[in-house]
């Protein structure tokens, strides 16, 4: 049992000792000898599992942990994922890739149906959508999100965690609201208040936006008014055709746009804090 325990623990150590690494740390280092090197330790490491239950098969107990492995290949020039596993013919774990023309993505839970679930959920959602042909985007997340919100599945249950790898071997951590937008911001699993969230990025769990980039749909021209003095006002008129919100706004318009509704909305918040204090003297 110690050794088995141990075996639990330790895939999380052996994962941070990349960091110590030299050679892995290095951004020259392509992601395939850091699955090389993971796939060794983890082999290593249910070589030590003794079995003290007569009963129960050694290769079953080893096949136990599965885990997926991904990043950006230099070499390849594109995302790449794996699944770790333990295979009885080989002693060890080997590592079968991800692989498709339009999809790359990969679900990994346990029980197994928890999977196939997962899967046909996505294929289902993209026949629904019409975007059997189009690249991936948020897809496979939102099917996690619902399975996490159904309470039939037991399994999966809590706020998602995000992660994003980038081809520069960076990677950035997201929070999001949850279970929906109105609910409170969650990080790691971990629900926050929002004074004291960290200070990350934030999903909406129902669009999958990002919370800091979201822009009004409509503006009315009460609203718009508002802005006709401001050397922006041109720019705002542009971006919003008939009061719409235009679909083809390129990021930097979308980053300014935001960046312009902050500003004035901070400007109301303190001219109104100043009125407020006006009113109190007066009285």
């Amino acid at each position: 049992m110690p050794h088995s325990l141990r075996a639990l623990c330790h895939p999380f150590s052996l994962l941070s000792s990349i960091k110590l690494t030299k050679k892995l740390k290095s951004s020259h280092t392509d992601i395939e000898e850091v699955l090389a090197y993971l796939t060794d330790m983890f082999t290593s490491l249910v070589g030590t599992i003794i079995n003290e239950v007569s009963s129960r098969d050694i290769h079953e107990m080893r096949s136990e942990a599965e885990f997926l492995f991904g990043g950006w290949s230099w070499s390849k020039n594109c995302f790449r994922i794996w699944k770790l596993s333990y295979s009885k013919d080989a002693e060890g774990f080997i590592a079968p890739e991800y692989s498709g023309k339009i999809l790359t993505y990969a679900f990994l839970g346990n029980p197994e149906t928890l999977s196939k679930t997962a899967r046909k959920n996505l294929r289902e959602n993209r026949e629904d959508n019409n975007t059997e042909e189009n690249p991936l985007d948020m897809e496979p997340l939102s099917v996690l999100i619902e399975m996490s919100r159904d309470p039939d599945i037991r399994e999966v249950d809590g706020a998602i965690q995000i992660a994003k790898l980038y081809k520069s071997g960076t990677s950035e951590f997201f929070g999001l609201n949850w279970p929906s937008l109105e609910g409170q911001p969650h990080f790691q699993g971990r629900s926050f208040s929002a004074h004291s969230k960290p200070d990350v990025r934030y999903y909406d769990p129902d669009t999958l936006t990002l919370i800091e980039d979201q822009l009004p749909n409509i503006i009315s021209d009460d609203e718009l008014v508002e802005f006709s003095q401001s050397e922006d006002f041109t720019f705002i008129k542009d971006c919003y055709q008939d009061s719409s919100l235009r679909e083809d706004l390129s990021e930097a318009q979308r980053e300014r746009l935001i960046y312009i509704f902050r500003e004035a909305a901070y400007h109301k918040f303190i001219d109104g804090m100043g009125n407020n204090k006006l009113d109190e003297e007066a009285l």
